[in-house]
C-alpha cells in the first residue's frame, strides 16, 4: 500500500489509495466469478435446482411452514361430495337405505340397455338372472347361457345361448340360439318326439335417451320323429308355438288325413318392440310378434293296419291371412334387483296364452 497523508486523515478527508494499490484491486476483482452466478455461491448450493430465495432452498421443515411470496395461504379443502340424482349423476348407493335408495334410483340417469328379454343386450359378466320364463347367467360381458324354468318344470329340456355380436354406441345386434326336446302323445301307439332349436337375430337402436326400437326375427325350427297323422302335428304345433294351424297343414299335404313317419317343419316369426323410458324405474313396452311364413317336410308314414300311408309332402305357406299380429303393452317397473312387466294383449288374444303372455307378463331378479 503507497503512504498515507497523515494530515488528510487528520482533517476527516477520505484515506485515497496510491496508484499501484488500485492496479491490484482491479486485479484481484478481475480474478473472482461475475456476482450472481451460480460459481459465485457455495458449491452445495448452486448445484440446487431451486432458485436462491425460494423455499426449496432453505431448510425443507422451513420451507414448508413459509408461504410463498405473492401467494395466497394455503386453505384446507372442503370434503368432496358425493354425486346424486339432482346433479344427473349416479348417487352413492352403499351410502342410501330403504325408501331413500328407492327414491333416489327413480331420479337416477336412465340406462337404455336395461332389458334384455326383447332386445339385443344381455345380463353382463358373471350376473346371474333368475325368473320363470327365463334364468340365464353372463360368461361375458356380451355373453350369456340360461334355460327357461317353466319348461324344465313341465319336463322340456332346454337350453338357450346369447351373445352381442356388434357393440356400438347406439346401435347393437344380437344372436341368439335354443335347444330343447319334447315327447308327446299322439292317437298312434308310440308318441312322437318333437326336437326344437330356434334361432333367431335381433337388433336394437337407442334412437334416444328415453326411446329405443327393437327389430327381430326368429326361425323356429321343428324336427319330428316318430308315425302321426295331420290332428297330431296340428296339435303339437299348438303346444309348441301357441297356433292352430290346421288349415295350413291340411292344405300343404292336400287335405288328407293319413300317416306320416316324421319330417322337418320352419316357422318364420318377424318381431317388433319399443320401449319409452319414463324414468329409471318406469318405462312402457309395445311389442309385437307375429309369424308369417311355415315351410315343411313331411316323410311318408311306415303303414298301420288301420292307416292310410300317406305321400312325402313339401310345402310352404305364407301365415298372414291366417295369423294375425300378438300386440301387447306393458308398464314395466326397472329396481336394482327387481324387474316386473305387467301388460294386456292389443290383438291377438284369441291365440293360445302360450303366445302372448311372455310378451305381456316377466317378472326375474339379477343377482
Amino acid at each position: 500500500m503507497g503512504r498515507i497523508d497523515m494530515n488528510q486523515e487528520r482533517h476527516g478527508l477520505s484515506i485515497a489509495p496510491s496508484l499501484s494499490a488500485l492496479f491490484s484491486m482491479a486485479a484481484l476483482l478481475a480474478s473472482l466469478p461475475a456476482l450472481g452466478s451460480p460459481a459465485a455461491v457455495e458449491p452445495d448450493m448452486a448445484a440446487s435446482p431451486a432458485a436462491l430465495g425460494s423455499p426449496a432452498a432453505v431448510e425443507p421443515d422451513m420451507a414448508a411452514s413459509l408461504p410463498v411470496s405473492g401467494a395466497e395461504p394455503a386453505q384446507e379443502l372442503p370434503p368432496v361430495s358425493s354425486p346424486g340424482p339432482s346433479t344427473g349423476e349416479s348417487p352413492d348407493w352403499e351410502s342410501l337405505r330403504g325408501r331413500e335408495k328407492l327414491r333416489a334410483w327413480r331420479k337416477a340417469p336412465v340406462d337404455p340397455r336395461y332389458e334384455t328379454d326383447f332386445s339385443a343386450y344381455t345380463v353382463g359378466r358373471y350376473r346371474l338372472r333368475v325368473g320363470l320364463l327365463n334364468m340365464s347367467f353372463g360368461l361375458l360381458d356380451n355373453l350369456q347361457v340360461g334355460t327357461a324354468p317353466v319348461l324344465d318344470l313341465l319336463g322340456v329340456v332346454n337350453l338357450n345361448g346369447k351373445v352381442t355380436a356388434i357393440q356400438t354406441r347406439r346401435v347393437d345386434v344380437a344372436f341368439e340360439a335354443s335347444g330343447m326336446f319334447l315327447e308327446t302323445a299322439t292317437q298312434q301307439q308310440d308318441p312322437i318326439n318333437l326336437t326344437a332349436w330356434p334361432l333367431m337375430a335381433t337388433g336394437s337402436w337407442i334412437i334416444s335417451e328415453r326411446l329405443s326400437l327393437h327389430l327381430g326375427y326368429r326361425w323356429d325350427n321343428l324336427d319330428i320323429d316318430g308315425q302321426f297323422d295331420s290332428a297330431d302335428l296340428v296339435a303339437a304345433l299348438a303346444d309348441l308355438v301357441g297356433l292352430n294351424l290346421e288349415d295350413e297343414i291340411l292344405s300343404g299335404l292336400g287335405g288328407e288325413d293319413a300317416l306320416y313317419g316324421g319330417g322337418h317343419i320352419t316357422l318364420g316369426q318377424g318381431r317388433l318392440g319399443m320401449d319409452w323410458r319414463l324414468n329409471r324405474r318406469d318405462s312402457l313396452v309395445l311389442l309385437i310378434w307375429r309369424y308369417n311364413t311355415i315351410s315343411a317336410r313331411i316323410d311318408a308314414g311306415i303303414g298301420t293296419d288301420s292307416s292310410s300311408i300317406g305321400a312325402a309332402a313339401h310345402f310352404s305357406e305364407p301365415l298372414e291371412s291366417y295369423v294375425g299380429a300378438t300386440t301387447t303393452i306393458a308398464y314395466q317397473l326397472t329396481w336394482p334387483r327387481l324387474r316386473i312387466r305387467v301388460g294386456l294383449p292389443i290383438s291377438g288374444s284369441d291365440t293360445l296364452p302360450v303366445l302372448w303372455i311372455p310378451q305381456a307378463f316377466e317378472i326375474y331378479m339379477l343377482l
